[in-house]
Order: C-alpha cells, then sequence, then structure tokens
C-alpha cells in the first residue's frame, strides 16, 4: 500500500512538473520530459502524451513566427534564422521515432511536423552569401592594416563551411586573413642579475618561451627576420638566478632466484 502511494504522489509530481513547464513556456523541456516518460512504455499515460502534443505544436509556432518575424526586418540576421530552423529540425527529429503516438485510452497525438529542409537549404544559402559580403568586407579593412578586422574577416569566412561547402573561393581568402591578421613578436631577454650568463642561455632560454606562447595569431620569434614588420616587442627581465648543485640518487639491490 505504502509503494502504490508512493508511485502515485511520484506520477501526480512528474505531471505537475509537465504542466508547471508548458505554462512557463519551456516546451523543449516538456517534450524531454514527456519523452523519457512514454519510450518503451506500452501504456502510455494521457496526461504526457497529452502534454508532449502541445509542447511540440507551441514550440514550432513560435519558431517558426520568430524566423518570419526576422526575415521580414529589414536587416535579417541569416545566421540566426537557420539556427531556429535548425532547432525545429532536431525537435523533430526527437519525436519522430514515437509517431504514432497514441496513449493507453487509444488517443493519438496530433503531431503536425514542417517541412523544414526547404527552410534550411533557403537559410544556409543565404547566412552563406551574408558571411561571405561580411568577411570580403572585413578582409578589404586588414589589407588596410586593421589586422583584428582581418582576424574577423577569417571567423566569417571559416563559418561558412557549416552552410555551404567550397563555397566560391572561401579557403583562398581565409589564407590571405589568416596572414594579415597575424600579430609578429619580437622577444627579448635584459639580463638584470648583474651576472655573466653562460654562452647560448639566452637563445636557449628565448627558444623554449617563444615556441610555447605563439599560437594562431601571435607569432614569438627571438630572432628578428629581415623585411619583417614586427607589432609587439616582448621582454623577458630577468632579476635573479639561483644555481644549485644536481642531484643524483642511487639505489643498489639484489634480485635473486633459484634455478635448477
Amino acid at each position: 500500500l505504502v509503494l502504490s502511494l508512493f508511485l502515485l504522489v511520484t506520477t501526480s509530481n512528474c505531471s505537475k512538473k509537465a504542466q508547471t513547464l508548458i505554462d512557463t513556456g519551456n516546451y523543449d523541456q516538456t517534450i524531454s520530459l514527456a519523452i523519457r516518460k512514454v519510450s518503451g512504455d506500452r501504456n502510455k499515460s494521457p496526461k504526457y502524451v497529452k502534454a508532449l502534443e502541445t509542447a511540440f505544436k507551441r514550440a514550432n509556432a513560435e519558431d517558426v513566427e520568430r524566423a518570419n518575424r526576422m526575415k521580414a526586418s529589414g536587416t535579417a540576421d541569416w545566421v540566426r534564422i537557420h539556427s531556429v530552423y535548425r532547432k525545429i529540425s532536431d525537435r523533430q527529429d526527437k519525436v519522430k521515432p514515437l509517431v504514432p503516438l497514441v496513449d493507453k485510452d487509444g488517443y493519438q497525438a496530433d503531431l503536425p511536423f514542417f517541412r523544414v529542409a526547404p527552410m534550411l537549404n533557403e537559410a544556409g544559402e543565404q547566412a552563406a552569401s551574408q558571411l561571405y559580403t561580411e568577411g570580403v568586407r572585413l578582409l578589404s579593412l586588414g589589407k588596410q592594416g586593421d589586422k583584428a578586422a582581418a582576424r574577423e574577416a577569417y571567423e566569417s569566412f571559416d563559418g561558412i563551411a557549416y552552410y555551404q561547402r567550397n563555397y566560391l573561393n572561401t579557403n583562398g581568402l581565409m589564407r590571405e586573413a589568416e596572414e594579415l591578421g597575424k600579430l609578429y613578436i619580437t622577444v627579448e631577454m635584459v639580463n638584470s642579475t648583474g651576472s655573466y650568463l653562460p654562452a647560448g642561455f639566452e637563445q636557449e632560454l628565448l627558444r623554449i618561451n617563444a615556441s610555447e606562447m605563439q599560437d594562431r595569431w601571435r607569432i614569438f620569434e627571438a630572432t628578428k627576420k629581415a623585411g619583417r614588420q614586427y607589432d609587439y616587442v616582448a621582454r623577458i627581465i630577468m632579476r635573479n638566478i639561483d644555481v644549485s648543485p644536481e642531484r643524483s640518487s642511487e639505489r643498489q639491490y639484489i634480485d635473486e632466484k633459484e634455478i635448477t
């Protein structure tokens, strides 16, 4: 009896949670909860079937309306529009394996699916075009010496591949933007210790530090290259040097084994 009451209370609380999620507009959370509850269950709960139906309809309707509003605006952001359509597509893919969805009383949920593939294709083409145009604009600033703009141009061109493969001459423009966006930094060693450093010590230390610090955009070079225009100078200032003797440890042991 106690177990039955516990299960009844638990089921009631879950049902209330689903309704609360719907009432607060958390439709995707409602869908995830309902899917977990009805998947693999022959006697599907009417409350969860109905909750999934309601949340699915409302979520898709809101997203389609949001995308339509953005498309109708004078400055449509096609990257965001594509992400909305992708969200609808992912949601429908989650629900599709459950169709037809029938509860234990025989009620079949009404789950209308949008033909989202054409919407995704259109948004993808527009997003690629938009990113390309913005990338070209930023690249022109990069050619004028604006390295930050060149790096942004690289990101714009790099993002196109998500929507369209081999779009126009994107790969070549990416390489150009990457080169224009690099910051070249020469590294200098300043000995403020008052001590004499062994020959080759500075060069070896600079070689290690320079190689560890650089990334895609920051190139550290300990040796200046002829004709290279450097953007920054990084100085490593040595104020103190502690020298200690090398440590060595020895361990002696004997292995013994009796053999025939």
